[in-house]
């Protein structure tokens, strides 16, 4: 009887800790959603980006 106890204690501890991880893994995806706005991209003013490769240069004139 005392091994059931502990199984159905234990069994329900990993329920718990499921559930909790699932929270957590949600609240960590909203965070780094939120995260993304706050992060300026690269660009040739702030890094060694050539200004080539600068995602909103104006196109040259032909």
């Amino acid at each position: 009887m005392e091994k059931d106890k502990l199984i159905e204690s234990l069994l329900q501890k990993v329920e718990e800790l499921s559930k909790k991880l699932i929270a957590l893994e949600l609240e960590n995806s909203q965070l780094k959603a939120r995260l993304t706005k706050y992060e300026t991209p690269k660009n040739s003013n702030n890094s060694s980006i050539p200004p080539s490769k600068d995602e909103n240069r104006p196109k040259r004139k032909a």
